[in-house]
């Protein structure tokens, strides 16, 4: 339904998840009367469309979905045999008032949340010998020019941030800069190093670049140095940030926290689970299966898995009663009956020609039995769930 309203109605999308099913049947008999007419309910109405809490509202809003999607189907699916075909009326505003909700098929995550923020504050470089300084944090020792440390778990890029107190000709060049360990926090198996940012020694930032670890990087270290000399001390401060849920904090999308694997296998089952309920339970559609033919008197199938079966009345004697009508309805065909190896449940009567049957807890049967009167030969197909 929201692939056919246009977007001036965008604001009821959030809406349509708490739709129940739109049925347009015939199209002939659609198209042979005038679109239904439709007037925007008011914001009480919604509320009580989406929370069920009253039941008037919960039709009245219903309806007025109904009306407003099948008018813009009439459009697209009708034609005109006399005359020009109108336009379509134009959307209504939106009213501003409608309740905000969160639809139960739609979680929103945060645009961006810090999954790593170290600040070291500004740290002072001595005037007569300027040099790297190992970077620390409260919980965080990102270790000196010899010592590595642990990547913080999930870490996959991050954001580095050099800012100075102040600038001048006198002052040198703040840099930071770091190397990429696979294996341990003793400096072994260097894979690289990097600089990061600088800020000049004729401004005081503060200057930002992206960092990616590497794939293999496990452990890191990272500094902050001044670069030439200087004949006052300095004062630089370093920040790393890494955002996670929709990228860095500049604004730019760069996931940079992995999943917790653990969270991501139970949501892969609980999706699963949820899909096969769906598709068994209330599916949207079906598939044909196996077809058993020349059926007749009484027998059993053996099944597993299905939705459903379609019978189709293959060879009916004149002598059976039928009642005229769309369809036409059958008497003392015979039956068909569902059931397990612990038994059988009640008996559908056979009483269409084209006739299919979705009974509840369909997955659960592993048999079907079926009871024909003299003479009728029917074709059972069994019905799968939709891919």
């Amino acid at each position: 339904m929201q692939s056919i309203l246009p977007q001036p109605w965008s604001f009821l999308y959030p809406y349509l998840p708490y739709m129940h099913v739109l049925e347009i049947g015939d199209v002939g008999a659609f198209c042979s009367v005038d679109p239904p007419t439709y007037t925007l309910p008011t914001a009480l109405e919604f509320a009580g469309f989406v929370t069920g809490g009253n039941l008037g509202y919960v039709l009245t809003v219903q309806t007025f979905f109904s009306n407003l999607v099948k008018s813009y189907l009439w459009y697209s699916l009708c034609q005109c045999s006399v005359g020009s075909p109108t336009a379509h009326p134009a959307a209504d505003s939106d009213p501003g008032d409608l309740p905000a909700i969160n639809p139960p098929d739609i979680v929103s995550l945060p645009d961006r949340v810090l999954c790593f923020d170290l600040d070291t504050g500004f740290i002072g470089f001595p005037a007569t010998n300027p040099g790297a300084v190992a970077i620390q944090g409260t919980d965080t020792n990102l270790g000196g020019s010899s010592t590595a440390v642990a990547i913080p778990p999930g870490l996959t890029s991050f954001d580095l941030i050099v800012e100075r107190q102040a600038a001048g000709s006198v002052h040198a060049q703040v840099t930071c800069s770091g190397n990429w360990f696979a294996d341990n926090a003793a400096g072994l198996g260097n894979i690289g190093g990097f600089t990061g940012v600088s800020v000049l020694s004729t401004a005081t930032g503060p200057n930002r670049v992206r960092q990616l670890v590497p794939a293999t990087a496990r452990f890191w270290h990272i500094n902050l140095l001044v670069s030439g000399t200087t004949n006052v001390s300095d004062l630089g401060r370093l920040q790393i940030q890494g955002a996670c849920y929709g990228g860095s904090l500049d604004g730019t999308q760069q996931a940079c926290c992995l999943p917790d694997p653990l969270a991501t296998g139970y949501l892969s089952r609980i999706l699963t689970a949820v899909e096969l309920i769906q598709r068994q339970a209330a599916p949207f559609g079906y598939v044909a299966g196996t077809t058993h033919s020349g059926l007749s008197d009484n027998g059993s199938l053996t099944i597993a898995d299905l939705i459903g079966v379609k019978i189709e009345v293959t060879s009916l004697p004149d002598s059976y009663g039928r009642l005229a009508g769309d369809p036409i309805e059958y008497f003392g065909l015979g039956f068909l009956t569902w059931g397990t190896t612990d038994g059988y449940r009640s008996s559908t009567p056979l009483e269409h020609e084209f006739q299919v049957i979705f009974p509840p807890l369909a997955g659960v049967y592993t048999s079907l039995g079926y009871s024909l009167a003299p003479g009728v030969v029917v074709t059972v197909t069994e019905l799968v769930r939709e891919p």
